[in-house]
């Protein structure tokens, strides 16, 4: 079995390589096991990547990934899962801390039928602050809904491939994996681990940072503060309320206080004005789950960036869907000749008819029956050509999609190029020549076994 170790790298220079020796010692215990290591700098200031370059040249098992600026752990866990190889995945820190022993207790966990398994330390060789901090996040996350409740979150963990496979979908610039894949699964579970002490330096972890994850675990995937608003709108208006009703009450039997009643209803609209916040922040909060653009990150090189393509990755409707595949070259270029020879006005079913040889009332009037291509292939399959060729491949949500092979209905150079063509001239009719030779488009399909590239 194939086990990658992820390891985002920060001012880590000095150490990196005593981690990832630490590790391949732990495998050379359990020979059953073949390992590959992603090490991704996060925009260190010191020669990070100098060394995990020079790592991953000598080594061809490790994959070495620049990212262009300081992203955030966070997102820099993000940045190499396309390259990762392995039947499931380790996260662990760059510093040293986490025990490499440990991983194969992860290992065991997963293959229990687990999909994310997180070692938990009762005793950390981390600061007061840091600990602190750990464990305020984790009840912040369950307070949100944002954790399962008795897992405990760490940042040494394993992912099955289920979950790498699912986190390749996840797009949003400010990631929250573990609440992300609460969409997916509960397969949550711990495992006992050992908390070392820092080889070199100190955590690069400080109070923004911690209030940035923070952040995250109570904006992403959860409605809970927007809906504690509300709801703190609605008891301020019971209050009010009361309020109110008290000083009816002292109305009656004696005289008040008009500042009172003015209170009274400040409380009341206060109230209001919270309500409608809160109702609000609910739109606005989904719309900005939906529609949040900015770059997970940003590679500027790497070494040995291969990507990872599977067969079956059992998630995609291609994968869980498979089309029949026919064998149909010479169908199609009988299909292209008689289209030419009818000089391309004749949809679809008219043609077909002539290829087959079908002698229909039109056909006569034409004289279609005296052409070469009359009856040249009256043993093909009907359903199959009509499919390739009924319509045009038209641009739907996910943009100019289809199934690959020969055909106006299908993806291939022709019908990419044609619309290419057109993306062109709007773009210089649009903007005009000038604008458009100076910014460039830049369109890449990268799915497995396509292979063009248009800059």
């Amino acid at each position: 079995m194939l086990i990658t170790v992820y390891i985002p790298c920060y001012r880590s220079a000095k150490m990196i390589e005593r981690t990832v020796g630490g590790i391949k010692e732990e495998f050379q215990k359990h020979p059953e096991h073949d390992v590959q290591f992603v090490l991704v700098n996060d925009g260190s200031p010191d020669n990070t990547y100098e060394v995990i370059a020079e790592m991953a040249r000598v080594d061809k098992s490790i994959t070495a990934i620049n990212l262009s600026r300081n992203f955030g752990q966070s997102n820099a866990k993000m940045a190499g899962l396309k390259y990762v190889q392995g039947d499931m995945m380790i996260y662990m820190d760059d510093d040293g801390q986490h025990d490499p022993a440990d991983i194969f207790k992860l290992v065991d966990k997963i293959n229990e039928g687990y999909d994310i398994v997180y070692v938990r330390c009762k005793k950390k060789a981390a600061g007061f602050f840091k600990k602190l901090t750990s464990d305020m996040h984790n009840k912040v996350a369950e307070l949100m809904g944002t954790k399962l409740k008795g897992v405990h979150r760490s940042p040494f963990f394993a992912w099955s491939r289920f979950c790498i496979e699912k986190v390749k979908e996840y797009h949003s610039p400010f990631p929250a994996v573990g609440a992300y894949l609460l969409n997916f699964t509960t397969k949550f579970a711990n495992v006992e681990g050992t908390h070392r002490k820092r080889m070199e330096g100190k955590s690069g972890y400080n109070l923004k940072k911690s209030l940035l994850k923070w952040a995250n675990s109570v904006t992403n995937f959860t409605l809970v503060p927007l809906r504690l608003a509300t709801f703190c709108g609605f008891g301020l208006c019971a209050l009010s309320a009361l309020e109110v009703l008290g000083m009816l009450i002292y109305w009656i039997f004696a005289s008040f206080s008009y500042l009172t009643l003015i209170l009274a209803f400040i409380t009341l609209f206060a109230g209001l004005i919270m309500i409608f916040i809160g109702i609000l922040g609910e739109v606005v909060g989904r719309m900005y789950m939906m529609m949040s653009e900015k770059p997970q990150y940003c590679m500027r090189e790497g070494v040995n960036m291969e990507e990872y393509h599977e067969e079956n990755c059992g998630n995609c409707d291609n994968c869980l869907n498979p089309k029949k595949l026919i064998e149909a070259n010479d169908e199609l270029c009988a299909v292209l000749e008689a289209i030419i020879a009818l000089k391309e006005k004749y949809k679809a079913g008219y043609v077909i008819d002539v290829l087959r040889g079908k002698l229909t009332n039109d056909i006569k009037l034409y004289k279609h029956n005296e052409l070469d291509v009359f009856g040249s292939k009256d043993d093909f399959d009907e359903k199959e050509i009509e499919d390739r060729f009924y319509k045009d491949l038209e641009f739907g949500t996910g943009g100019l999609r289809g199934v690959m092979g020969a055909g106006t209905n299908r993806m291939n150079k022709y019908t990419v190029g044609k619309a290419t063509y057109g993306l062109g001239l709007y773009l210089l009719d649009t903007f005009g020549k000038d604008v458009c030779l100076e910014k460039g488009v830049a369109i890449k399909d990268t799915r497995e076994g396509v292979k063009w590239e248009l800059v």
